[in-house]
């Protein structure tokens, strides 16, 4: 997703949130809440060469926290997370689906850099094979293992150093990827060392992917070679390379390589007439399309599985292969060398369309991003004015318990709080409106006064006003402090389903109904826990794969006292200080992701709990209905009914 997002925004520390898979409790300590003075901001950019735009990045960090984000234009990003909890794995991933990026946050001195590109997912991958003798992907989703990861990932860098200059790179000295000064254009240092990687993989016949899983296999020894230039230098030569997917022909008639695609059938609920508009990536159309920013646009989307757009209909939609399987939420026409891929086939809610270039393919194989076209953003103070009337708090799934009772806005745009405090805002006092249509189904109000009262005016004087697929007013959020987060859900939401009778799994097993299908998750990992007076925490991991790569599910309990048999939790990241009773959740299906956390809802029962002699546990079962969102709050909620687990400490 193509969009320029200010930097912190989107950042946010979630204490609690223990590995990711089905996890009940984070240990038997409390939250931590911070205070700006022991933050610490962490900023780089993550490209590819080319700049990741609207990625999603997510840090992982000790004590089980997290904090998430989104890449700017610029492929920059910045999240704030305490110095405590340092250090930190950081992934990000594209936009449009794709490889994921790893890198790591060390020290704790403020900001700190930490760029995320295939540089630093090679050095980090070899760190953690070597120091722990895991996949990333396993080593991430567990959250574990940070410091010793940390500790091996200067000796990955050197070994990656050594591999690249033996295979024939030219590398920037000192060499650094992971925290040096980097832009990603041409004439950077590095970006034009991550193209020439990229060419080398391409003309090698392989992806990133495989090139990395030799690369750590081998010990760091081996990277393909710069690819060879032929007809010339620079710009006006061209590489030679084999492909190991199906070519495409363009325009021009000349052969590109391309993911492998599969044939795809339009989900009925999507055709109908839609009135949109294009925004510009980083690059924009330039010559190969004629869209100008903010243009409108009328897109036709046939029951047949046609795409009338720009004056032409498109039919023979596809899909993209990712990782062997088809890249479902996707559905594309391609016209020439144009890429019109449509978000989202999978649920039928239309979210926006991705226009590519697949004359100029990126070390993946996907097609340069040149924008998107998706609904018209409102700007100025009607963004906030457009949610006009009264709201009562229904449910608040993030931070302190706030007292106030209903929410009012103004037909002017003013924001006013009944029944206790909140961050009233008049119109004077609003500095600027962004409507992330395309992104998270929300509007940020950056007001240009105090609004939580810590003597600033940052980027955290912000309101965030949450939207449904339908388009009206479901949450709201903004911050106490740089690291408080306060969340609210409006109105009266839908009942959570209710709890079932399904007989308890046997032993590590977590089996559960989304939607209408089933899924049992066998390969359930413990990750330590403990039940005391004085507080009670059980972490447990559950996958359809044993790395945990496929579908996961998560619950994360903690509470200042021991857990009681047969009574509900539900889901809430409470930061209240004498509490500290947190209830959250996640889940994975395939490449998509939900959260309690973000304005989900969750309730547990745990039906027994076995302890040893020092009170930690041997044994756990229990039954949990949810209905998890994604960052982008206008997209369908994932519904999980009478979910059972039954874990039995090895």
């Amino acid at each position: 997703m193509a969009i320029s997002y200010r930097s912190g925004l989107l950042g946010r520390a979630v204490t609690s949130l223990c590995g990711l898979a089905l996890v009940v409790a984070c240990g038997g300590g409390g939250d931590i809440v911070s205070t700006a003075s022991n933050s610490v901001v962490v900023s780089g950019t993550a490209a590819t060469g080319a700049p990741l735009v609207g990625a999603a990045v997510t840090a992982k960090c000790q004590f089980n926290t997290t904090a998430n984000g989104i890449t700017q234009a610029n492929g920059l990003y910045t999240l704030d997370v305490l110095a405590s909890v340092l250090p930190c794995a950081i992934r990000v991933v594209p936009a449009g689906g794709g490889q994921a990026l790893y890198s790591m946050a060390t020290g704790t001195k403020s900001p700190l850099t930490v760029n995320v590109t295939p540089l630093t997912s090679l050095a980090v991958s070899l760190a953690v094979k070597e120091s722990i003798g895991q996949t990333t992907e396993a080593w991430f989703d567990a959250g574990n293992s940070l410091g010793s990861v940390s500790g091996a990932l200067a000796g990955a860098q050197t070994k990656l150093a050594a591999a690249l200059t033996a295979a024939g790179y030219s590398i920037p000295t000192p060499f650094d990827p992971v925290t040096a000064a980097f832009s990603a254009k041409t004439g950077d240092k590095y970006d034009d060392l991550l193209e020439a990687v990229a060419a080398g993989i391409k003309a090698s016949g392989g992806s990133f992917a495989s090139a990395q899983t030799s690369f750590v296999a081998g010990g760091g020894a081996a990277l393909p070679k710069p690819a060879v230039v032929t007809g010339g230098t620079g710009a006006a030569g061209t590489t030679t390379a084999s492909t190991t997917t199906p070519g495409t022909t363009t325009s021009s008639g000349t052969s590109t390589s391309a993911r492998a695609t599969a044939t795809a059938t339009l989900n009925p609920l999507l055709a109908k007439s839609y009135n949109l508009a294009f925004y510009p990536g980083t690059i924009g159309c330039g010559t190969v399309c004629s869209f100008i920013d903010k243009q409108a646009l009328t897109v036709v989307v046939g029951a047949g599985g046609t795409l009338e757009i720009a004056g032409k209909q498109l039919a023979n939609p596809y899909l993209r292969v990712l990782n062997g399987s088809p890249h479902i939420p996707e559905i594309i026409w391609r016209d020439g060398d144009i890429e019109y891929a449509l978000t989202n086939n999978s649920t039928g809610v239309f979210s926006e369309i991705n226009v590519g270039d697949l004359s100029k393919l990126n070390h993946n194989n996907f097609p340069t991003h040149l924008g998107q076209i998706r609904a018209v953003e409102v700007e100025g103070i009607a963004a906030i004015s457009q949610y006009a009337g009264t709201y009562t708090k229904s449910t608040q799934y993030y931070g302190p318990t706030t007292t106030w009772t209903g929410l009012t806005i103004a037909a002017d745009g003013a924001i006013s709080f009944t029944g206790g405090a909140g961050p009233s805002l008049n119109v004077s006092g609003v500095s600027s409106t962004q409507d992330f249509n395309g992104c998270c189904g929300k509007v940020s109000v950056f007001a240009k006064t105090d609004l939580n009262n810590d003597s600033k005016i940052d980027q955290y004087d912000t309101i965030s006003l949450f939207r449904k697929a339908d388009g009206q007013l479901e949450s709201i959020e903004y911050y106490r402090t740089s690291s408080v987060l306060v969340g609210v859900l409006l109105g009266t939401p839908t009942p959570l389903p209710a709890q079932g009778s399904t007989a308890m799994p046997a032993a590590n097993n977590v089996s559960f109904k989304a939607g209408t299908t089933t899924i049992s998750m066998p390969n359930v990992l413990n990750s330590g826990g403990q039940s005391q007076s004085s507080g009670g925490g059980f972490n447990l991991f559950a996958s359809t794969g044993a790395g945990g790569t496929d579908n996961t599910v998560q619950l994360a309990m903690q509470s200042p006292v021991a857990f009681a048999i047969n009574t509900p939790y539900v889901c809430r990241n409470n930061q209240e200080p004498n509490v500290k009773t947190n209830v959250t959740m996640f889940s994975r299906i395939r490449n998509d992701f939900y959260y309690s956390n973000e304005g989900g809802r969750c309730e547990v029962i745990l039906t027994q709990i076995t302890l040893d002699a020092k009170n930690q546990i041997t044994s756990a079962q229990g039954r949990i209905v949810a209905d998890l969102r994604t960052f982008k709050r206008d997209a369908p909620a994932l519904v999980i009914s009478d979910l059972v687990f039954h874990y039995v400490k090895p």
